[in-house]
């Protein structure tokens, strides 16, 4: 779950061996897209960078390596209990199993949540805490910034209100010193 509060893709977080993270403790992982388990080609140039991964990411996939029954290099990081560990979990499946239980325990009603529901939280809180544009496309692996203001990003909270209280200090003078 670190990984996709980190805006990480569920199929491109899910589908990597031990010896990927593990060749790789520079705290980046290199995330290639991939589907019904074979690598096609990665979709833009700001795919094929490397990311950062959070150090509480790292520090909770190494709990998960120490719970899993899969946790040689060869092994899947999220491998299926199902298929004995040869194949990955299926991002609907964790989503089910897993999210679904999560979001209903924290007491969120809001219907139509997904895997890229995370990834729009994720663009909107790097964009209201103040990380610049480039930094958070690079993050988000996008090409453009209209991708990531466009589609993903949404403000958050108070920001239209404090945005348009301080365009009419600007204009109209700060009625606090009046």
């Amino acid at each position: 779950m670190e990984l996709h509060r980190a805006g990480y893709i569920a199929g491109n977080g899910l589908n990597h061996w031990w010896r990927e993270l593990h060749a790789r403790y520079d705290g980046k992982l290199n995330l290639p897209i991939f589907r019904a388990l074979k690598l096609i080609q990665y979709a833009t140039e700001s795919s094929r960078r490397a990311l950062p991964i959070p150090q509480q990411a790292m520090e909770a996939l190494q709990v998960w390596r120490a719970k899993s029954s899969f946790c040689q290099p060869d092994d899947w990081i999220f491998a299926s209990e199902i298929s004995f560990g040869k194949q990955p979990y299926w991002p609907a499946t964790l989503w089910r199993r897993n999210v679904v239980p999560a979001i209903e325990r924290a007491g969120i009603t809001k219907s139509n949540l997904g895997w890229h529901t995370l990834r729009r939280s994720y663009a909107s809180l790097l964009l209201s805490s103040g990380i610049s544009l480039r930094v958070s496309m690079e993050l988000m692996r996008h090409s453009t910034p209209e991708m990531t203001l466009g589609l993903y990003a949404q403000t958050v909270g108070d920001e239209k209100r404090d945005a348009g209280r301080m365009v009419a200090s600007l204009v109209m003078g700060d009625s606090t010193q009046k």
